[in-house]
């Protein structure tokens, strides 16, 4: 059980749903509410608000719960863990944004992580930091069908931190992981759901260069997050509707 949109009233949070896609930045949060309707009443639980969601798929609405943690490794995994236990989705989406690494991805290039690390482990130890390393590697389910879509996504290493990587953890990225963006959750999701044996999906798109200035990164974000949001949305919706995802009504 959970409270309503902070008015107090008791509301049922523990219904089974198919689906639950969380979104996690605020401007992100803001474009998913524009997009799906401001008037929708938000409902609150211990880790967020969330709004129950329907979608048309091939045999029919699909049910599924749009859920908004907050940023930030933490909140992730605990965001993650919860909508597992409380909603039992057949698949977690994660829909959001991602600062480039890599020189050839611009502004509004859409990603899916077949694979996503985490970069901001550090120990005076180096065999320690390559242990944590590994063993937050994660290696993602099979993609599905992502050719033909009206926004073209291509398959990537995505890289999480709770900051921008130094200098020294570019290379790395770039050079021994192959990783082309990074983002705040998408590694520590990823570890839940493998934990979990539940799939989950990750879908990004840059909003800017992780290497440029705060300013310049700043100013990009601000400028891109709505339309990488919109751009998301449109190619979730077509991705279910086109029964390209393996879940049942």
């Amino acid at each position: 059980m959970a409270q309503d949109g902070g008015k107090g009233r008791r509301v049922e949070a523990q219904v089974p749903t198919v689906i639950t896609v969380l979104v996690f930045a605020g401007r992100e949060w803001r474009a998913t509410r524009a997009r799906l309707g401001v008037d929708l009443p938000l409902q609150a639980s211990p880790l967020g608000p969330w709004l129950p969601a329907s979608w048309p798929g091939p045999g029919g609405p699909v049910s599924g719960v749009v859920f908004h943690p907050g940023p930030g490794k933490i909140a992730a995994g605990a965001a993650a863990q919860w909508a597992l236990l409380t909603w039992q989705p057949q698949l977690l989406v994660v829909l959001g944004t991602c600062g480039s690494i890599h020189p050839d991805r611009a502004p509004l290039d859409l990603l899916a992580a077949r694979r996503t690390v985490v970069y901001d482990f550090t120990s005076a130890v180096p065999a320690a930091r390559d242990r944590m390393q590994q063993a937050y590697r994660i290696d993602l389910p099979e993609l599905p069908d992502l050719g033909g879509l009206a926004h073209p996504v291509r398959p990537a290493v995505l890289a999480t931190g709770d900051g921008d990587p130094s200098p020294s953890q570019l290379t790395q990225l770039r050079k021994e992981e192959g990783a082309e963006a990074v983002d705040w959750e998408s590694g520590a999701v990823a570890w839940v759901c493998r934990q979990n044996g539940v799939p989950c999906l990750i879908l990004r798109g840059v909003s800017d260069d992780a290497t440029a200035s705060g300013a310049a990164q700043q100013a990009a974000y601000a400028q891109a997050a709505p339309q990488v949001m919109d751009c998301l949305w449109t190619v979730w919706e077509e991705l279910l509707a086109a029964g390209r995802l393996a879940v049942a009504r």
